[in-house]
């Protein structure tokens, strides 16, 4: 397992300095695409998939590797979340005791047999992954905390706005990639890890342009300056029936 400040992601060696850029670049990216549509803005349509007509969390079932968010911590986010109240262009609240970082997504749709069976894998093969998780923490002694630092508001796939998050120092980034890695044993993401905290999703609908102008305007001038930090023993696998219904099933 790799300890050195250059970790292996999707393949290609990275290391700390350049993931903060990568990082930067996405979330400026999706910060200015905002205000560069110039027009009504059409919100991804998988959202309908996880967000009713009214606005109403629907049935979306599925599994992710996370850290939640506790409660001395989750009044950061809910403050940011608060400033946004007079914006009518969101979906019912998330629950603050939903609020979490994922450290990897897995499997999520509609109910059906087929996801199912595949989050019934995934659940097998976390237990393994798990333990390995468990077996690098007990040999690196420095690795029992994660501190990440909130860096900027921005729209994340066009469905839900979010508050990012990148690892402190190169420590923080190399025990959480190395776990990040871990976990693309139970099932590979296409994506590159770009972690965050959801404070709101929108609402299932075009948008006008006055009101993405808005919304550009209000993230643009919020202020974003704190930082978080996770104990790895409290990583856990949950499964959830829809985005404000969360179940621990597997804890480190």
């Amino acid at each position: 397992m790799q300890t050195t400040n250059q970790i292996i992601l999707k393949n290609k060696k990275i290391r700390f300095a350049d993931y903060l850029v990568q990082c930067e670049n996405a979330q400026m990216d999706a910060l200015e695409h905002l205000d560069n549509i110039g027009s009504n803005w059409q919100v991804n349509r998988e959202l309908r998939i996880r967000v009713g007509n009214d606005s109403k969390f629907q049935d979306y079932v599925g599994d992710l590797i996370n850290f939640t968010i506790g409660a001395p911590d989750v009044s950061q986010f809910l403050k940011l979340k608060n400033s946004f109240n007079g914006l009518d262009m969101f979906s019912e609240n998330i629950d603050p005791t939903c609020y979490h970082m994922e450290v990897h997504p897995l499997t999520s749709g509609k109910q059906s047999n087929k996801i199912q069976e595949k989050i019934l894998e995934n659940q097998k093969k976390c237990t393994k992954v798990f333990e390995k998780i468990n077996e690098y923490v007990k040999g690196q002694a420095a690795c029992a905390q994660i501190t990440m630092v909130a860096t900027r508001l921005h729209p994340l796939n066009n469905m839900a706005l979010v508050c990012g998050l990148i690892p402190k120092e190169e420590k923080d980034f190399v025990h959480l990639l190395n776990i990040y890695n871990l976990c693309e044993e139970i099932l590979n993401s296409y994506l590159a890890p770009q972690f965050h905290v959801i404070l709101s999703y929108f609402q299932p609908r075009i948008f006008q342009a006055g009101e993405v102008q808005e919304l550009y305007k209000m993230i643009k001038h919020s202020k974003v300056d704190f930082e978080i930090t996770f104990d790895i023993n409290k990583l856990s696998y949950q499964y959830f029936t829809n985005l404000n219904c969360y179940k621990t099933v597997i804890r480190l």
